[in-house]
């Protein structure tokens, strides 16, 4: 939902000067250029498009924001979470699983650009709270989200059905 995207940007004009960068593509892309430039953004976006290993822009921004209308357990959400950045994501799907509203990063209300604008405005203020935020984040995938854990949780998971289905480990 990238519309909601650059209805916050263009609530955010008047309250700092910020440049937004969206990565990826797909069918909407012109509609979003289109809403871009409907609001008067063109100097502050940068589209990159679709890109292979786009986890590797992230410790270049400040900030992260998802404003999706629905998701499951959204991989550029970890990503950024993993990067070390403070996010501000809808919640919807697996999000709330992900984030921890108010020590990550921040969860809004799907569709309100209003609130979206006003996390991305005092994250943008506030370095020490974007630094906070990041590195809880970065833990929290750390801990909860590794390779180790997941292949661990995976093993238990299938000794379980092999004791279930009599068989031995």
């Amino acid at each position: 939902n990238l519309a909601i995207l650059v209805r916050a940007a263009s609530l955010c004009k008047a309250a700092a000067r910020l440049r937004f960068c969206i990565v990826g593509g797909g069918p909407d892309e012109q509609a979003v250029r289109a809403a871009i430039h409907e609001h008067g953004m063109d100097d502050r976006f940068t589209l990159l498009g679709e890109r292979e290993e786009a986890w590797t822009l992230l410790a270049g921004f400040d900030l992260f924001v998802l404003t999706s209308r629905s998701e499951g357990l959204p991989n550029a959400l970890m990503e950024a979470m993993a990067a070390g950045c403070p996010c501000v994501c809808t919640d919807v799907g697996g999000c709330r699983e992900l984030l921890e509203h108010g020590k990550t990063g921040y969860l809004v209300a799907p569709g309100d650009a209003r609130v979206v604008a006003d996390r991305i405005v005092e994250l943008s203020r506030d370095a020490a709270l974007r630094a906070s935020m990041g590195r809880a984040g970065r833990e929290r995938i750390a801990d909860g989200y590794s390779v180790e854990r997941l292949v661990s949780q995976v093993e238990q998971v299938l000794l379980r059905l092999l004791e279930a289905a009599g068989s031995s480990a």
